[in-house]
């Protein structure tokens, strides 16, 4: 079986548009997709960056069908039964973790990721996440910046 292209989302324009660019580059390679995302269990106190990551408490775990559902929601319309692909939901009290932890288990070709525009005092005051895991994995990882298509 060959391994899979994993992508990441938070579900913010920026995160969607890496699954787009993910879809369209599995399309030109024959590749599947795996869409990830993490969802923090619960907040340690300031982790030095904004978070749009959607949040669940423990016992209320079942809101995980919504969040599939969003991750459905998120395949451009054009790849959906054209580009083989799954989901998964990491519940993690960390991103950084939970995307290492993640790229372990399903061990994909490529980690592909989205940069948002950060202006001068975001990238002073907040961590870069795909910069942050790039040091923590043993995978090749593709940065977007809010590009949808692959070209190559």
């Amino acid at each position: 079986m060959n391994r899979p292209i994993m992508v990441t989302t938070d579900f913010t324009e920026t995160g969607n548009s890496a699954v787009a660019y993910a879809f369209d580059f599995a399309s030109k390679l024959g590749a599947s997709v795996l869409i990830a995302t993490v969802i923090e269990k619960e907040r340690h106190g300031s982790q030095g960056y904004i978070d749009y990551t959607p949040k669940i408490k423990d016992d209320d775990f079942l809101r995980s069908i919504s969040i599939a559902e969003k991750i459905s929601s998120a395949v451009p319309k054009e790849y959906d039964g054209k580009v083989e692909y799954d989901k998964v939901i990491i519940p993690d009290d960390q991103i950084i973790h939970g995307i290492k932890q993640a790229v372990a288990q399903y061990n994909p070709t490529v980690l592909i990721m989205a940069e948002g525009n950060r202006n001068f005092l975001a990238k002073l005051l907040t961590d870069n996440i795909p910069e942050k895991i790039i040091k923590h994995i043993n995978c090749p990882v593709l940065i977007t910046f809010g590009q949808t298509r692959f070209e190559g």
